[in-house]
């Protein structure tokens, strides 16, 4: 009986010690990602040592290629161009969108072809596939990181006058709507890029377009003056989220570079520039007869509210994606 009660015991023990079984396929979508952490921060080492393998200097490309092309805008573009765009500091005003809008198109380039890359570990590991595109999107994270460095190196040898705070606030908004942005679009076409390998080719052109619709070779007052009779194409241009992105990155770096003599004060508006010599111009104080080129609006109206009305979208989008990739996940290894 003593032996009986002891080994009821020690089962019971062992019962209620032991954790119950659990599938290790289970997964709750993006929820799981983030229950694995350790496992995302392998992946996301391995896509980071994997890019610079057999590399002489290694992580210092990331420093070298931004730097390269801040130069070559601030001595080839800058000189060429400002003049012509009536900008201040043009050469900033394109590396700051060029960033924001790098992160988006490595984000949304390499997440579409992230299962296919790892498909030896989704035909083997029993892991939530949604890993692949979120690791994708913070090793573009990573890299972008050395390219905020050189950029606030840029406004600091300028000449900066900002706020601080709401600098830092204009770029977390920036960077987690092209977060949550890239993780959606990358969820949605990397299960398609499984089905279809049409996509990558999708994807390609679109990155390369997406360099056109958004305010980086041109002003975003461009877009202003020549969407004036047509409301709703406007409607559609400041409703892309890249392009709001860009706008809070501008508002937080580029902005603060514009002297403060061409800024009209209360508002987010560049004083007009003489339609001749191109030179800033207040046209409240210009010589009769003098040729003034209008105010250039260079931000949105509403600015903030829109950037949370479009991170409150990318989070629907993001949302839908994570229904449709659930969809077809299951058909992803067979598929592979």
């Amino acid at each position: 009986m003593t032996e009986a009660a002891a080994s009821s015991r020690l089962l019971g023990r062992s019962a209620d010690t032991n954790p119950p079984l659990v599938d290790p396929a289970a997964n709750l979508g993006l929820l799981s990602v983030f229950r694995r952490t350790y496992l995302l921060r392998l992946l996301v080492g391995r896509e980071v040592t994997a890019r610079y393998s057999g590399s002489l200097l290694g992580l210092a490309w990331s420093y070298i290629n931004p730097l390269t092309q801040f130069l070559a805008y601030w001595l080839i573009v800058g000189g060429l161009l400002e003049k012509n765009m009536a900008i201040p500091s043009y050469p900033l005003h394109i590396l700051t969108a060029l960033l924001i809008t790098h992160f988006f198109t490595e984000t949304f380039a390499a997440g579409t072809a992230s299962i296919h890359h790892n498909k030896a570990l989704v035909i083997r590991m029993p892991i939530p596939k949604e890993m692949f595109p979120v690791a994708s999107m913070l090793v573009s994270l990573i890299h972008v990181l050395p390219e905020i460095l050189i950029l606030s190196v840029g406004v600091g040898i300028v000449g900066w006058h900002g706020a601080i705070l709401p600098s830092i606030a204009y770029t977390l908004m920036s960077f987690a709507i092209i977060m949550v942005l890239g993780t959606a679009v990358s969820l949605l076409f990397s299960v398609a890029d499984v089905y279809f390998r049409d996509f990558g080719s999708v994807v390609g052109i679109l990155t390369f377009l997406i360099r056109f619709a958004v305010p980086m070779m041109y002003p975003f007052s461009r877009v202003v003056e020549s969407t004036r009779n047509h409301p709703w194409i406007y409607w559609i241009y400041i409703h892309n989220p890249v392009v709001v992105a860009i706008e809070f990155l501008e508002k937080a770096f580029w902005w603060g570079t514009v002297p403060t003599n061409r800024i009209l004060p209360g508002t987010d508006v560049i004083i007009a520039t003489n339609g001749h010599t191109g030179l800033p111009l207040d046209c409240t104080k210009a010589a009769p007869g003098t040729e003034c080129v209008p105010l250039l609006h260079e931000f949105p109206d509403h600015m903030i509210a829109l950037g949370f009305e479009t991170l409150a979208a990318c989070l629907a989008l993001l949302l839908i994606a994570q229904l449709v990739f659930n969809k077809f996940e299951a058909k992803i290894p067979e598929r592979l």
